[in-house]
This record gives C-alpha cells, structure tokens and sequence, in this order.
C-alpha cells in the first residue's frame, strides 16, 4: 500500500505544477480541465484497485471464496438461493445422506439473506470465473419473496456497501429492466424514483466512493459459508404452525395476474443456466423450502408447472408437515432452525434420490 500512496502523491505533485502553468493559460476551458482530472483520478484508482486485487469485504465476496475453494475431489452440488436455503438446508447432513446412498458428493451454496434475483446473477459470475472446480449439478431456490419484487432488499439497504458493492453493469442493467418492464405494476412516479436509486448505486460502484474503507486484497479475504444458525426470537406456538402448515397447500383460488415465472425471471433463469452449462454442468432443478405462508407455496406450484422440463421439489409432503409443526422447528413463519432443519435436510436428500439423477 506504501507503494501506492507514494505514487499517489507523485501524482498530486505532478499535477499542482501544471495546473498553476495552465492557469497562465485563459483559453482552456475549466469543465475540460474537470474531465480531465476525474478521469486521472478514476484511472488511479482503478490501477491501484488493480494492483493490490482489493475487493470488496462484504459476505456475498467472502461466499464466493469459499465457493472457489472448495474440495475437489467430488463432485459438486450447488444450491442456488437465500436465506431459506440458508437456515433450512444443513449441507453437511446432505452430503453425508447423498454419500450413503451411494453418490459422494460436495453440497455447496451460493445465496445467503438479501441477495437479489440481479445480485445473484452477480456472484454467479464471479464464482465461475475464479471457482477451482465448477458444480456438475444446480439446484435453484424458487421464492416468491425475492422473484416478484426483487428490488425490496435494495430499497431496505440503501447505499451500503453490500448493495454498492453488487450493482455492476449487468446488476443494473437487469434492475432496469424489472423496474420498466411489464412484471413491474408500480406507479410511475415510484419506478422512476426506484429506477434513479439503481443509477445512484451504480455511480457509486463506477466512481469507487467509500471503496477503499470497505476493501481488502483478495488473498486476505476471509471464506465463509454462513452456516450459522440464528437464535429464535419469536414464539407463535405449536397450534399455530400446525394450523398454518395444514391450510398451506390447500389449492388456491386465487390466480396470478402475470405469468409465473415472469419473462423477466425465465430470461434471468436462461442466462444463469447457460453460464452453468459452458463450464460443465448437465443437471438443474427447483426447490422450496417449507412455508407457512400460503401465497409463497401457491407461487411455487404455478413456478414448477411452468418449469416441468426439470425435477422440481416442493415440501407439500403432508407427513413432512406435520413433523414440522412444532413451533421450535422455526425462527419465523418461513425459516427453519434447529430440528427442523435437520427433518427437512433429510426428507430434501430422499426427494433428490427419487427425482433427479445425481453426479
């Protein structure tokens, strides 16, 4: 880093010497002189960003590193999601099932807690271009929280460095058009207010404002799988969640006014396949995790009747169900803790088994 301040200050030398002899000059323009000087500094910036291979130090980096070193002596399945995936799956659990069963295995996960359908595609990108070993199998989170209004985590974090740090070009690009496309039934006036949000996080991103602060070079990045298990911080009772998980797979009256999954999502879903295909994955798949709330599990059925060229796995196993329904079993109405992540790990490896075709 001493390198770079010292160039650093070469520069700012160099430059206070020949701004006073362009001041002797009247006929240069002062917005010119700006142009220029922003450019200078934003190629120092970049150069040194560049150099030292600074990144930034928020989870979704540290997730990737971990993702990029796992072992590679079996094959890998990824789970592509959230912070559902997150607390109801207990990867080592799956792994050690899916072994016993006969299909050694690495269960990694590329998603934890506010990670957006456009961030996600994101870290896609960014696993696969420094991954060691690239996942033979890609099983996709569905969620209607995340998939019909995926810019409400940005608009909870605003201007952090996690939401800075994730708005590229195609992070913004794909923000856009969600916000002006037709998946979108927002007023007016909102989406150009949301829309402007998007392009302030994206400048921020461009211009590397607050960047060094929240950086690290990539070889001290920590790697972190965000295994952990929240404490559980509401009671709702055991009568409650039986209640609620028997009344949620009723069949639904009710009938989406957009196509599930939108045209937006499906193009997303494409791109994301493709980039798993070209570097050596041949198998996909869907999966939600259970959920007391009626609206997400509707969704997800509409989702895997669209999608029925692939296995598509929904916890509506009313025997699974009911061995949920313990109040215990969850930190909220849609997240698993404790033994009830253990319940679902188990029934989720014996539905692998029976309907997809494993590495």
């Amino acid at each position: 880093m001493a390198t770079g301040v010292i160039g650093a200050s070469i520069v700012l030398v160099a430059a206070a010497h020949a701004l006073r002899r362009v001041r002797r000059n009247g006929r240069i323009n002062p917005f010119f002189l700006l142009c220029v000087g922003f450019i200078f500094a934003q190629a120092g910036i970049a150069a040194t960003i560049d150099v030292f291979k600074l990144r930034y130090h928020v989870p979704p980096s540290q997730m990737v590193k971990y993702l990029a070193e796992l072992p590679g002596d079996r094959p890998i399945v990824l789970l592509v999601g959230s912070s559902l995936t997150q607390y109801a799956i207990d990867r080592d659990l799956l792994a050690r099932q899916l072994a016993a069963a006969g299909h050694p295995v690495t269960v990694g996960r590329l998603g934890l807690g506010g990670l957006s359908i456009p961030e996600r595609y994101h870290y896609i990108k960014q696993y696969l271009a420094v991954a060691h070993r690239r996942p033979s199998m890609v099983l996709f989170e569905i969620s209607e929280y995340y998939e019909t209004d995926p810019m409400r985590q940005l608009q909870q974090n605003l201007y952090t460095a996690q939401e800075v740090a994730g708005m590229d070009l195609d992070t913004t690009w794909l923000s856009l058009e969600w916000i002006l496309g037709l998946s979108n039934d927002e007023p007016l006036e909102r989406r150009i207010t949301l829309a402007a949000t998007v392009m302030g996080h994206f400048l921020l991103n461009v211009v590397h404002v607050g960047f060094m602060p929240q950086s690290i070079s990539a070889d001290r990045m920590v790697s972190s799988a965000f295994d952990w298990e929240p404490p559980k911080q509401a009671w709702l009772g055991d009568a409650f969640f039986a209640r609620e998980l028997a009344a949620v797979v009723k069949p639904s009256e009710k009938s989406s006014p957009l196509p599930i999954p939108s045209s937006w999502l499906a193009r997303i879903l494409d791109q994301e396949i493709g980039l798993f295909r070209a570097r050596g994955a041949s198998e996909f798949g869907f999966y939600q995790p259970p959920t007391t709330l009626t609206r997400e599990y509707a969704y997800g059925v509409s989702f895997c009747s669209a999608m029925a060229g692939f296995p598509c796995i929904m916890a509506g196993d009313p025997e699974l169900l009911a061995g949920l329904s313990h109040d215990e079993y969850w930190y909220d109405r849609t997240h698993l803790i404790d033994e009830g992540r253990r319940l679902y790990t188990l029934w989720f490896a014996e539905r692998l088994l029976e309907q997809t075709t494993l590495p």
